[in-house]
């Protein structure tokens, strides 16, 4: 799990930067400067890319003979055994965690986009001073992402039971996450809000370790198809918030009720994780067993 949230860790630190360094610019240089400026680092990151990236391990001249070793010993061979699509989207608890991650998505989403305009219009905080404390919320959100991976792994290596370390641990940190998300965007206090957006933000990212580590654990053979369907519902989901925040506030004038629908979906995420979701392994279009396929080590 530690691993699997690297990338969204990363992501988090970027946007975290991102919030002063873009409103720095607009205030600067005006909004158009904004899109030169991120085009610019686009451009420079994709020809460091092509310089430092290789495709494996054995190709890369930085990486010593005892990384190569190591990387070779706990490497495994692909899994080729795949049998389509049907078994999966005829999966009852893929289907489970597909919506749930979804709705999760959706207020992460939800935040990504809509909590600049919030801060400003909604709080009353100067396009300056979003930037620095959008940056703040979203520094939570990568503790939260790095803590909820130590901790899932933590908890496995202390010989609990996978569904307790992959799926409850996420689903209550999504309960604990609700009530902070509701108080921030109802108290009249700014600074308060911000502190209970943080918390709120801290405990719903840290449930992205379970999600990004529950399809090794159904079936290793149909991680990449099940990766599909959570990937793809997400982004529909991504869209929608964006959209209905702003037909939600456009039609009740009501800031905080874009947030309050969020937090009714995650709580209907955790409902959906608690009830249709399990760590244990899933034999998508063979017989279910009540060992898990182990695969078998390549050697070095």
């Amino acid at each position: 799990a530690r691993a699997q949230t690297i990338i969204p860790a990363a992501l988090n630190a970027g946007i975290m930067i991102g919030y002063p360094l873009v409103t720095f610019v607009t205030v600067s240089f005006g909004w158009r400067w904004v899109f030169y400026f991120c085009g610019g680092i686009g451009i420079l990151w994709a020809f460091l890319w092509l310089w430092c990236g290789r495709s494996t391990p054995e190709e890369h001249p930085a990486v010593t003979p005892e990384e190569l070793a190591y990387i070779q010993a706990e490497r495994v061979r692909p899994v080729s055994e795949h049998h389509g699509w049907g078994p999966v989207l005829r999966a009852p608890a893929v289907w489970a965690l597909t919506i749930s991650y979804a709705l999760w998505v959706y207020n992460m989403w939800l935040m990504a986009s809509w909590l600049p305009t919030y801060l400003v219009k909604g709080r009353g905080f100067s396009v300056g001073e979003m930037g620095v404390v959008g940056g703040i919320i979203t520094g939570a959100a990568l503790v939260g992402t790095v803590w909820g991976g130590w901790c899932s792994d933590f908890l496995m290596r202390r010989d609990f039971r996978p569904n307790t370390a992959r799926k409850t641990f996420p689903l209550v940190s999504m309960l604990i996450g609700v009530p902070f998300m509701v108080a921030g965007v109802s108290v009249e206090s700014q600074w308060l809000c911000i502190g209970l957006l943080m918390g709120a933000r801290f405990f719903n990212d840290s449930a992205l370790a379970g999600f990004m580590s529950l399809p090794t654990e159904m079936s290793p053979r149909h991680l990449g198809a099940i990766w599909g369907c959570m990937s793809t519902l997400g982004s529909l989901a991504g869209m929608v918030a964006a959209m209905l925040a702003g037909y939600q506030v456009a039609a009740t004038q009501n800031w905080a009720l874009p947030f309050y629908t969020a937090a009714g979906l995650i709580s209907l995420a955790a409902v959906i994780m608690a009830l249709g979701v399990s760590a244990q392994p899933l034999f998508l279009g063979q017989e279910q067993k009540e060992t898990a396929l182990q695969p078998e080590p390549v050697k070095g």
